[in-house]
């Protein structure tokens, strides 16, 4: 009997396990919360969530990576993922140990697996492959995800002049970055790697890099040098995070430190840079300027040192900003003073800084000291003269194009061209048009659009002609592919919403290959702007429709396209967005600045080729005189307009602005004068 009641008593607890076994069975895992710079990472209901195994925490690749900025390629074949951001590479095959960070192989302690039909990474494997800190928190049991992108913060040279063959020091001061790459920005030659540096309080590290620039012309040359930021994951080529400096190389001329200390005998008339004229107060004893030549939204720097009598500086500026005024200071043995002011540079041009000293006893004195400073914009080439007859560039659209699918190209020429063609290798003439997409002050911009015919490189020939049937011709090739039609392709992405504005609602044509299930477009940096699931077939190939809004006329966007398995395959591509161009006053010129009642004032007004009108309102906003809608002449890359009125008020100073209008009432330009009129 006992041993029966055993047997049963074992027995028992078997299936007692056993439940209990089972019951645990159907409770979900525990999801371990991941969090990205302080954020949470949302993880679709529907999709796989962030969970343990063998101790380590594993994340679905996909939310994650485009979370932390990464573009994805899968391919189905290899098994490959590769991942890219700021100019890093990833590639991982599944289930392997091994990340390749810009072809360098690094070993994890785990694999990637697939789970229930979806990929899991662990955690540390994907941020750590871009240089993010990873740390587990066992308290809250979660993840957190710092990502330290690499930054320039500042370049300068120790000379801004030099001679040909002359030997500088480049400086710059990074966060985050372990090593920096300097290139010349007009042959992309890599001057020199530099690891070695010096950690500041802050933590920002200084490196410096020897270099001596060439000239073998007989005129003065600007060389730009760029500077790119770098960690164990390779270098950040980008524009946002990269620093530069401008160096002028003279044959034999005198270096001029970068640190500027001039006290000249130039006029205030003359407009050489740095400080101009003697020192007109009695209290100024000199002025350190950090450089002369500045990129648009720089800040100058200004070291201005004083006797014991002045108690703030205020320096203003020719383009009206708000001013920038110093109060604090240091005060040497001998009683001197010095200030330490900032301003910051937001119009390009010659710009004119002007500092005016307050004494203890006194305010502000009457007088200033005029510094010239020269501001550039680098993203801008409107200041570029391009000669007549000019094809300046072309660019194809996109750099994946397959045999049977239209090709984009963007023709850039000079203002002078009335329409552009292009021609394939047999001159047959492919597209042709005789309406810009784009009006620069400088230069046209046009769009052609034909057919891939091979999947083989195809050279093409552009004709350009002015309104005389005078013509220029350049060439270029694109390089065409095949694709078969049971892969996952995407073919194109083709614009059907033409002159969108920006911030405006674009559609799109997405041709995939039949396998495709749903298209999605995100822009560059991964923020989802609009999914389609209802392609419609058409022997091997489907086509999908959405609407996205877009953004800026030079942003880039990313197309994706997922079969039933999620794998995917992506194209990047551009819009063609209309984009305003500002427009901008660049100088008048007052017939005379004195004038009695009721005399006729001419006034001349230079603007760019962005202006549609011109006229000019006193100072209660009424209009005076004509208002004219055409030049009377251009220049180059300028218009000229001929404007008069009558000065009908009386005073020392009655104020006048000229306002210039682009072709949308709400873009416009002013520029405000003063007259004496004198009553009669």
């Amino acid at each position: 009997m006992r041993r029966i009641i055993g047997i049963m008593m074992t027995i028992i607890m078997t299936l007692g396990c056993i439940s209990i076994s089972g019951q645990s069975a159907v409770y979900a895992a525990e999801i371990i919360p991941v969090y990205l710079n302080g954020e949470q990472i949302v993880y679709d209901s529907n999709d796989a969530q962030p969970q343990i195994f063998s101790s380590r925490t594993y994340v679905p690749i996909r939310k994650t990576a485009e979370s932390l900025g990464l573009t994805i390629d899968w391919n189905s074949k290899t098994e490959t993922l590769t991942f890219t951001r700021d100019g890093v590479t990833i590639a991982h095959t599944m289930r392997s140990d091994i990340v390749y960070v810009n072809g360098e192989p690094v070993r994890f302690d785990t694999k990637s697996i697939n789970k229930n039909n979806r990929t899991l990474m662990p955690v540390r494997m994907l941020a750590e492959s871009i240089g993010a800190d990873v740390q587990w928190d066992d308290v809250n049991r979660c993840v957190n995800i710092t990502t330290t992108t690499p930054e320039v913060m500042s370049v300068s040279s120790s000379s801004t002049v030099v001679s040909s063959g002359s030997e500088i020091t480049l400086t710059a001061v990074a966060s985050s970055a372990t090593k920096l790459k300097f290139v010349d920005s007009d042959t992309k030659e890599t001057l020199a790697e530099v690891t070695e540096s010096t950690e500041g309080t802050d933590g920002n590290r200084t490196f410096k890099c020897n270099i001596t620039p060439q000239n073998s012309t007989n005129d003065s040359i600007i060389k730009t040098y760029y500077v790119y930021p770098g960690n164990d994951s390779g270098y950040i080529e980008s524009l946002d995070k990269c620093g530069k400096v401008s160096v002028m190389i003279s044959s034999g001329a005198t270096t001029t430190e970068s640190t500027t200390e001039t006290t000249t005998d130039n006029d205030d008339d003359n407009d050489s840079l740095g400080v101009q004229g003697s020192y007109k107060s009695d209290h100024l004893i000199k002025i350190k300027l950090n450089d002369t030549n500045f990129d648009l939204d720089d800040y100058a720097e200004l070291t201005i040192r004083t006797d014991d009598s002045v108690n703030r500086v205020k320096v203003t500026n020719s383009f009206g900003d708000r001013n920038a005024i110093a109060s604090d200071y240091d005060e040497s043995d001998d009683g001197e003073r010095e200030f330490e002011v900032k301003t910051k540079l937001t119009k390009k041009g010659t710009v004119k800084l002007y500092v005016t000293l307050s004494t203890e006893d006194g305010g502000y004195e009457d007088i200033e000291q005029t510094i010239v400073v020269k501001v550039t914009d680098p993203d801008d080439d409107s200041d570029t003269d391009y000669g007549d007859l000019e094809i300046i560039d072309i660019v194809p659209a996109d750099e994946d194009v397959y045999e049977g699918e239209d090709v984009k190209v963007y023709v850039y020429t000079s203002t002078d061209i009335v329409e552009v063609s292009v021609y394939d290798d047999d001159d047959n003439r492919l597209d042709s048009s005789a309406f810009t997409t784009q009006k620069y002050s400088n230069k046209y911009k046009w769009t052609l659009t034909f057919e891939m015919e091979s999947d083989d490189t195809e050279k093409f020939r552009v004709i350009a002609y002015d309104k005389d049937d005078n013509e220029t011709e350049d060439t270029f090739k694109i390089d065409g592919q095949s694709y078969s039609e049971s892969s996952l392709v995407l073919l194109s992405v083709n614009q059907k919403t033409k002159n969108v504005e920006e911030d405006g609602d674009c559609k799109l044509e997405i041709r995939t290959t039949r396998s495709a299930e749903k298209v999605v477009v995100k822009t560059k940096g991964g923020s989802e702007l609009g999914t389609a699931t209802d392609g419609s077939s058409s022997g091997g190939q489907k086509e999908f429709s959405l609407t996205i809004q877009v953004g800026d006329a030079d942003d880039e966007y990313v197309a994706y396209a997922y079969d039933e398995d999620d794998n995917s395959d992506s194209k990047k591509f551009t819009l063609d967005v209309y984009e305003v161009e500002d427009p901008e006053i660049l100088d008048i010129d007052v017939s005379d600045s004195t004038v009695d009642e009721g005399d006729e004032v001419e006034v001349t007004v230079y603007t760019n080729k962005a202006v549609e009108r011109v006229w000019i309102e006193d100072s209660a906003g009424d209009r005076v005189g004509k208002r004219v809608s055409s030049p009377d002449d251009e220049d180059d890359n300028e218009y000229i307009w001929e404007l008069s009125f009558n000065a009908d008020d009386t005073g020392s100073r009655v104020s006048y602005n000229v306002i210039a209008e682009g072709e949308d009432s709400d873009n416009y330009d002013e520029y405000d004068f003063t007259l004496r009129v004198v009553e009669d």
